[in-house]
């Protein structure tokens, strides 16, 4: 549901300890709908715990991390990972500040009474690709920018089109593309091909892998999360896809 949200230009928003049930919900501001996650979708904040901090907010919202943790009573790592999330950015201090104050609290499950005295710390600013990162491993996705967004320049400086680019290319042209895998298929009945999704901040780009080429690349194809290939561009009518010569990962962004 998420991803097609994001496909067709719904904004999805991060969980928010203030804001999100346990299931997603639709916020409105005219003119724009956009998809709130739910707690559900933060990684080891089980059922339980999902339903403690909605019904321990009621019609309260958390004032801070404190109150958020005195209301809560969340063991210290599900908090660490609600705060990774961006599901207390409304707390108005960045996660790396959020996740050094959550230090100072004496925290154990089910008491939290003592709060000790900070040392004020200049910590270093989180970047975007680390906070992809850390989205990525706790949802499962990245709201907001498209991790292909942080390596445009440099491809499109190197001759990499992007899945929205890559319509205007003629029928047979060499072509290189890249983005983020989300399908991997090789149906019995394909005699060894293996079809492939990318997508990137514009679209999806479908790959067709042949057998001697999936085993030369086995690994890249295989494993990779982020993936650049240069194939031969094929038109079928509407239908755009690329076979497939060469695969490689792309491997995380670094800032």
């Amino acid at each position: 549901m998420i991803n097609d949200a994001q496909r067709h230009g719904v904004p999805v928003l991060h969980p928010d300890v203030n804001r999100s049930q346990v299931a997603c919900t639709l916020e409105s501001s005219n003119p724009v709908t956009a998809v709130r996650l739910g707690l559900r979708y933060v990684h080891s904040l089980g059922e339980a715990w999902q339903t403690r901090v909605v019904e321990r907010r009621g019609s309260r919202s958390f004032r801070d991390l404190g109150d958020f943790c005195q209301r809560t009573r969340l063991p210290r790592p599900v908090v660490e990972n609600l705060i990774r999330a961006g599901a207390t950015d409304g707390f108005d201090r960045t996660r790396r500040d959020l996740l050094w104050k959550l230090g100072g609290l004496a925290y154990r499950e089910e008491g939290l009474d003592v709060e000790v005295p900070v040392e004020p710390a200049v910590l270093p600013t989180l970047s975007q690709a680390e906070q992809m990162g850390w989205e990525y491993e706790l949802l499962g996705m990245m709201p907001g920018d498209h991790v292909m967004a942080l390596y445009r320049e440099r491809l499109r400086a190197n001759g990499v089109l992007s899945s929205g680019e890559l319509t205007a290319r003629r029928d047979g042209q060499t072509v290189r593309v890249a983005g983020r895998v989300v399908v991997r298929q090789r149906p019995p009945s394909a005699k060894g091909h293996v079809f492939i999704t990318l997508e990137d901040e514009e679209g999806l780009v479908n790959l067709i892998v042949r057998p001697s080429v999936y085993e030369r690349y086995r690994d890249a194809l295989r494993n990779t999360p982020l993936l650049l290939v240069e194939g031969r561009l094929q038109r079928e009518g509407r239908a755009v896809s690329v076979l497939v010569r060469s695969a490689t990962s792309l491997g995380w962004p670094t800032s």
